[in-house]
């Protein structure tokens, strides 16, 4: 035994002294500026660390220090689990580096980063972005046990350490201080005393600068790489991102501790899905909450302090780029019925065979070669209305777009394009907006009105005199409940506002002789026109659906029925997206009336 752990602190020695031996002057004189640096290099190094690691947890945080510290690069292409002649070879070529799969980053600072910048490189070639600036930002998704391990290491290095030497008058000694300094933090029915913990941390292990996480080292290592082969300009601020997913399958069940430790608070669901057994409620943020609650006696007792070295390499999941979404808006006008606002369909089967989100959107995501996109207008007409006058305002959330360039000739010309393809329909001038500009036509929803033309039938002739009654009347209040063509939204009373109404009849026909004291000729068709508050459903405001919108045109005028032959949206009162054209002049609506 005793030869054993001679053996053990021998070879433990060699690792710190290999470590020292690769430092650079600039890296040794950075190292020496931290607090017990040697000693954190002596822990870290016995435990087989990689010596970028080392580094994070000295609190260097100078990426070209990380990047000239040399490290045993997993081979690029490596399998999951390196064979016996792998590992062997590895280590006849590396020397005194240590050879195998880092325990604190899972291999993730040992890639070759190089390699995975040219990749990135070699598929933006491939498909490349129209960019404003030849600007880049780093992106990634990394293991979530991750947080499992960097926890383990604070808890072992805050065990290991001793305390930094203190003035008499520092706070810090007084007794309960040194008390929770000198030992695990006690527990209160359960929980961790979270305050003696942070003064024991704060002693044993508190580098000026801090731990520095696996994932910023990363993200300057691959964004160095990707400047070098590229050419382009690293910046946090860039829109598009190089994005990065990577995993350690052979560590990923690491969680399953903490469901154990009722103080981590931390519990997964088990399901399984065509034989695979799946985990829910394993998710990064939710694992880096729980190991804050857990301290060194509970990853002691289930054998997590210190992280165990594994063989096994991390994996390269995914390489590609996502560019932030751009905004382009409008305002649309609709010449024809039969055209729904966005795709029709129930069950399985096309209500519409056009929708203005189609017509639209397909020339947008062909001119922006995007993955996709989002639709979104102030309210939405039925398929059977029509939109008239500035037409009805609409923004597009473009996905991912290989083209973030486009000039004002360009945009005039996806508007010719998309107006060309366009059958009964047209949007006004299409333009380029910033992200925040389209709280102006979500904050409408409650406050915008619009203006409508109905076209109704009444069951009965009303008298004119009835009618001229009503339309001197403003701000009509009406209770709606939810509509029953309309299943799908909650079934609550909402209260919405007639602000004007005005009537030109149609046709006339004689009054009926059950109206008491009433000669002459009725209006049995007429036109409604009408000013309404957002979200009043006027197709109800006329029928009543059945009581279930009060009052209405049929129970104002005593009607046994009132219908709707047509409806147009004349007006959407709400001056958004600005009202003048990319010249300067008034946008010009070129559209196309019913063939």
């Amino acid at each position: 035994m005793a030869s054993t752990s001679a053996s053990t602190a021998t070879a433990a020695a060699a690792a710190a002294a290999a470590f020292r031996q690769h430092m650079s002057d600039e890296i040794a004189a950075a190292v020496a500026a931290s607090p017990r640096s040697d000693r954190i290099i002596d822990l870290l190094t016995g435990l087989s660390c990689c010596y970028r690691c080392v580094l994070r947890f000295v609190g260097i945080r100078q990426s070209r220090l990380h990047e000239a510290m040399p490290v045993w690069t997993i081979p690029s292409g490596a399998p999951a689990s390196p064979t016996a002649t792998a590992t062997a070879a590895a280590a006849a070529t590396t020397h005194t580096l240590p050879h195998h799969t880092c325990p604190a980053c899972l291999g993730l600072l040992q890639l070759n980063h190089a390699a995975m910048a040219q990749a990135a490189w070699t598929q933006f070639q491939a498909k490349p972005y129209m960019l404003a600036d030849q600007t880049f930002g780093v992106s990634c998704r990394l293991p979530p046990q991750l947080s499992i391990r960097h926890r383990s290491l604070l808890l072992f290095l805050e065990k290991n350490l001793p305390p930094v030497e203190k003035r008499a008058a520092d706070p810090v000694t007084t007794p309960v201080a040194a008390a929770a300094v000198a030992s695990e933090p006690q527990r209160t029915n359960g929980k961790l005393d979270k305050i003696a913990y942070a003064k024991a941390s704060r002693e044993r292990y508190n580098p000026p600068n801090g731990p520095i996480e696996v994932k910023d080292v990363f993200k300057h290592l691959v964004s160095n790489a990707f400047a070098r082969v590229s050419g382009m300009a690293a910046d946090t601020q860039s829109p598009l991102s190089v994005v990065f997913h990577l995993t350690h399958p052979a560590s990923e069940m690491e969680f399953e501790f903490l469901t154990k430790i009722p103080a981590a608070k931390f519990t997964v669901k088990t399901s399984r899905a065509k034989g695979i057994v799946v985990h829910r409620g394993a998710a990064g943020e939710k694992i880096a909450k729980a190991v804050t609650l857990v301290g060194y006696d509970d990853f002691a007792a289930h054998g997590m302090v210190p992280p165990k070295v594994l063989e096994a390499y991390p994996q390269v999941t995914e390489v590609g780029f996502e560019h932030s979404q751009i905004f382009v808006a409008g305002r649309y006008c609709k010449h024809r019925r039969g055209i729904s606002n966005s795709p029709w369909e129930i069950g399985g089967k096309r209500l519409a065979e056009h929708s203005v989100e189609e017509l639209i959107g397909t020339h947008l995501d062909r001119f922006f070669d995007c993955s996709g996109h989002k639709f979104s207008s102030a309210g939405r007409e039925d398929a059977d209305v029509l939109m008239l006058g500035r037409g009805r305002p609409f923004y597009f959330e473009v996905t991912n777009p290989h083209r973030a360039v486009a000039s004002d000739a360009d945009m005039a010309s996806l508007e010719a394009t998309v107006n060309a393809a366009a059958k009964g329909w047209c949007p006004s001038a299409i333009s380029r907006l910033f992200p925040e500009s389209t709280m102006i036509m979500k904050d409408s929803a409650s406050t915008k009105s619009k203006s409508y033309r109905c076209l109704v039938e009444f069951s009965a002739p009303v008298e004119q005199a009835k009618l001229d009654e009503l339309a001197a009347r403003t701000d009509i209040p009406v209770e709606q409940r939810n509509p029953t063509r309309v299943p799908r939204r909650a079934d609550l009373v909402r209260s919405k506002c007639i602000e004007t109404i005005r009537f030109v009849p149609r046709e006339l026909a004689p009054l009926s002789a059950t109206d008491a004291g009433a000669t002459g000729m009725g209006v049995k068709v007429v036109d409604v026109f009408m000013r309404t508050s957002a979200g009043t459903y006027v197709k109800e405001f006329v029928h009543g659906d059945d009581g279930r919108t009060e009052p209405c045109l049929k129970s104002l005028f005593g009607l046994e029925a009132a219908r709707v032959i047509e409806l147009d949206v004349s007006e959407i009162h709400l001056d958004w997206p600005a009202a003048t054209g990319r010249d300067g002049s008034a946008p010009v609506l070129d559209g196309f009336l019913a063939q």
